[in-house]
């Protein structure tokens, strides 16, 4: 999955949190939440416009109010996520 944004980190009562909006290849988007051990952990590692593979976050219902994108569901990362970024070889080839 591509990252299309990426907030910067907020603070509020309970934390910090901060928020990724990732495209899949079929074009779909879906929203991202990190909360505030993941949010140190994950925050240096995600760039816009990278491309990663993700495995071991939650799935939860998207808050409508809280989000612009239309999917249902958004990912919810955990310290036990794993996120691993794909590169591209020099002939188009992902890894």
């Amino acid at each position: 999955m591509r990252v299309l944004t990426k907030t910067p980190i907020k603070e509020h009562a309970r934390g910090r949190l901060f928020k990724v909006d990732f495209i899949d290849e079929q074009k779909t988007t879906i929203e991202a939440c990190f909360y505030t051990d993941e949010t140190d952990h994950f925050y240096p590692l995600i760039e816009e416009g990278s491309e990663y593979t993700i495995r071991g976050a939650e799935i939860a219902t998207a808050n409508k109010r809280m989000t612009s994108i239309p999917h249902d569901y958004r990912l919810i990362f955990k310290l036990t996520t794993e996120l691993v970024k794909v590169y591209e070889t020099p002939t188009g080839e992902k890894q």
